[in-house]
This record gives C-alpha cells, structure tokens and sequence, in this order.
C-alpha cells in the first residue's frame, strides 16, 4: 500500500531548509482543497493523506463529475483510492511513500506522524533534493542542449555587481531566486534596478548566496516535458505538457492526446527537434540524477519569437520542477485516442481551491 500526499508548500520548503517549516496560508489551503490530486495517479488500495475525509472525498466525485461524459471510460473513474487524516496512518500498513516533493519539512512531518523512516528518504537523500532543485541545474542542462534553433543562456551571480553588469550587456532581464516557486523567486529588470528590486536582490544574494540572471526572452508559448527517474540512471518520458502562466504562476494546463499537443508544437517548431531534446534530456539528466534522485520531475520550456530571423526558435529549459508538476496531473487526466481536448485550471471560488476541467 502506498501513502500518496500532496504537499504544494514543497518549493518554498526546499528554500527556507528547516525540519518545522510553517507555509503560509495560500500553501495551506491549496492542501485543504486540493489534496485529493493524488489519486489522480495512485493504485487501487492506495492512500492519500488529506486535511479532511469527506471534504476530499466531495472535491474528488465533483472532479470525477465534470470528467464523466467528455472523455470516456478512464481507469481513474473506477479506481478504488482511500483518503485518510494523519490520525489513520499508525493503523495502516504502509509499504511505499510518495509525495509530491521530497524537502526535510515533509520527511520530518511524516516522521512524527508514525511513518517508518525506513520508507522515507535519509537525510543525504534529502540534501541531494535541495542541491539538484537549484537553478543551476537548469542552466548546466541548458548549456547540453544547445544547437541550431536553440536559445537561451543564463548566470549564477554571487554579487550584486554582476547583476549590474549583465543588466547593461542585456538591458532587460529576468532575476530568479536559486530557490522558489515559479513566479514568486522571479524579478523582470528593464533598463535600471528599481530600490524594490535592489533591495530583493540583495536579500535574495544574502539569504541563499546567489541570484540567477537571464535575457529575458519574447515568449510565445509555454509548454514542458513530464518524466520520471528510477534512480539508477534510467529516465522515462510521460509526456508533453502545455500550460499557461500569468506572471510566471501557472494558470492552467491543456487536456489532450499526446497527437494533438504535438501538433499544437510544430506550428512553431519541428518534430525533430522536439524530439532531440527529449532524448538529449533523458541522456543527460539519466546520468546526474543516477544515485541521488528517483522519482517525478519536469522540464518547462517556452516557444520564443525570433523577430530578426523572422523565426520560432526552441528554450528548451527554462526550469527543472524535481517534483511532480501540474503538468503530471494534466496528462493524468487527458484523453488518449480521440479527439477532445480541453482545459484544466485551478480557480479560486469563494476563498476555495477548485480545479475546474472545461473541455471543447
């Protein structure tokens, strides 16, 4: 039997790094309202921990609801899934943890719940976590996957001087927290630092040793690639992912076949290419991740305009998530072999996390 729990606090625990981190509110609630996701991807006779039963089980059969009817039969409908409350977990017989990010808060969490550390990650486990989630990584696999329509290049800066002077080689630019969730750790710079931005990064290069600086790039379209690491140096590809932003926060994930995403793709771009750095990731990213990380990840990507060329041309790693995404889920719950497609989004309805599926 395994324990699946949603733990959406996950980036901003791997930032601040303590055993008792507390999230803050907005994380709390995505956990109330939202924690049933995992059974979206969990066995028959699995768990999800959740914050309340009945609650959870409500959001779930809301969800199955709105998915009966638009895309068919799925095994998701029909699986036999649990949810428990933390209260539950010393009665069960758990033999396998997943959650959606390894951090020390969550292991720590788990621990004084009654899990068994044998189950858990050890401590070294943990720390590889942190050190792999770093923005670095994303910049040292950028770095493998350049070549012709191709883009992208970024900077760990130690000092605010460097920030500077990237800013008057580039002009405009993206400053990112080593660690962070997706648009909260994320500054845009055009032209002059403004005193907030001056003050942000100087705290940022004091709290966590560097800043990451980036051009900042035409984006045209969002998308990623879903994978999962075994661990011993063996990735496997899920699937295309393609999302919306609004400010660098996810708003919401296309449902559809792998066909039709594909498609949506190559009006910018080529197969070939896509599939180049599909296989070039999984080689790469096989051989870091071997010994140190075994589960879910994603890599987000963005189509950019290449106005003097008169082109798309490919930024094939703007982030490595090394957790589960929203991107998993989506392909979780898209259809396989037909032609309906539609949209999911989390919304935020009379101060309830919602996620609501519309499809066309």
């Amino acid at each position: 039997m395994t324990l699946h729990i949603f733990n959406p606090e996950h980036d901003l625990a791997l930032a601040c790094d303590i055993e008792n981190y507390s999230p803050p509110a907005s994380a709390q609630k995505l956990y109330s309202d939202l924690g049933f996701i995992p059974a979206l991807w969990a066995d028959n006779g699995d768990v999800v921990m959740v914050e309340d039963r009945m609650s959870a089980l409500d959001a779930w059969r809301n969800l199955r609801r709105q998915m009966t009817g638009y895309l068919g039969n799925y095994d998701v409908l029909c699986r036999s899934v649990e949810f428990v409350t933390p209260t539950d977990i010393h009665s069960l017989q758990i033999t396998t943890v997943d959650v959606w990010g390894w951090d020390c808060a969550i292991r720590h969490k788990l621990l004084k719940h009654g899990i068994q550390e044998k189950l858990l990650p050890d401590k070294k486990g943990i720390v590889a976590v942190r050190e792999l989630s770093h923005r670095r990584n994303a910049l040292n696999l950028l770095k493998h996957l350049n070549g012709d329509g191709i883009i992208g290049e970024g900077f760990v800066c130690s000092n605010y001087e460097d920030v500077e002077h990237l800013l008057s080689s580039y002009h405009h630019i993206v400053v990112k927290a080593p660690w962070s969730c997706s648009g909260r750790g994320i500054r845009y710079v055009d032209g002059f630092i403004t005193y907030h931005q001056s003050g942000w990064i100087k705290n940022m290069l004091k709290a966590q040793g560097s800043v990451i600086v980036e051009p900042y790039y035409k984006k045209v379209r969002d998308f990623g690639m879903e994978f999962f690491s075994n661990g011993t140096g063996c990735i496997e590809y899920c699937g295309l992912s393609l999302f919306d932003t609004d400010n660098w926060m996810y708003s919401g994930s296309v449902l559809a076949s792998e066909s039709y995403k594909t498609k949506v793709l190559t009006d910018y771009i080529s197969l070939d290419l896509i599939d180049a750095v599909r296989k070039k990731i999984m080689s790469y990213l096989g051989f870091v991740y071997s010994g140190r990380y075994c589960g879910m990840f994603g890599v987000d990507m963005m189509v950019v305009e290449d106005k003097s060329e008169h082109r798309y041309l490919l930024h094939p790693c703007v982030e490595i998530n090394l957790r589960r995404t929203m991107g998993h889920a989506a392909i979780a719950l898209s259809p396989t072999g037909n032609d309906k497609h539609g949209l999911m989004r989390i919304e935020n309805i009379n101060k309830h996390y919602l996620l609501k599926l519309n499809f066309l």
